[in-house]
């Protein structure tokens, strides 16, 4: 099971960042491999827009 996650507080001003940072999370979660969990980092917005 791979997990996304991002603090409401911290990483998004509205529910729809905080939920597009916890999928950014998921999905380098994901990418990593099986059984992974990962904390939304302003790093994973940079890769992102790669």
């Amino acid at each position: 099971m791979s997990i996304g996650v991002a603090n409401f507080t911290q990483h998004g001003l509205t529910g729809e960042e905080a939920i597009h940072h916890a999928d950014l999370a998921l999905f380098a979660a994901k990418k990593q491999g099986r059984d992974r969990t990962i904390i939304y980092t302003e790093e994973l917005s940079d890769n992102n827009k790669e």
